[in-house]
């Protein structure tokens, strides 16, 4: 309840206006969100854990940040249109007996380095970083 009425105003704003006001609301769900940071009124933020945004940081139309752990997206980073950025906490194995909802003993930690722009419909895994150096990924 806490993050949906948040969201929700988040949601009825002009998609490429008004981000001090959604700047101001994130932080009211408790994400740190750094000076400068744009979001777009579609881009979805879900789950438990904890997003850090740094400042100057654009995240782009439809893109969806799913958090159960940590989301650190460092300065400057310009994260196009519909991308998938998630964390997990538990072990995908498809070929033994484990079950695939089998926690795993440690959180996962996604990090995204200052001035890396991930490619639209790009998917980033969880314990992986993006550089700034890194071309952008189909």
């Amino acid at each position: 309840m806490k993050k949906s009425i948040p969201s929700l105003f988040i949601k009825i704003a002009p998609e490429t206006r008004c981000f001090s006001i959604k700047r101001s609301l994130l932080r009211l769900v408790g994400y740190e969100i750094g000076h400068d940071v744009r979001v777009c009124s579609s881009a979805r933020f879900l789950g438990a854990g904890h997003i850090i945004l740094k400042e100057g940081t654009w995240i782009g139309h439809e893109s969806m940040l799913v958090s159960t752990s940590l989301i650190s997206v460092g300065a400057k980073v310009d994260i196009a249109p519909k991308v998938y950025i998630g964390t997990g906490t538990h072990i995908v194995d498809p070929v033994g007996k484990e079950r695939l909802d089998r926690v795993f003993p440690k959180m996962w930690l996604l990090k995204m380095e200052s001035g890396s722009a991930p490619a639209a419909y790009s998917c980033r895994e969880p314990e992986s970083a993006v550089k700034a150096s890194s071309p952008p990924e189909p």
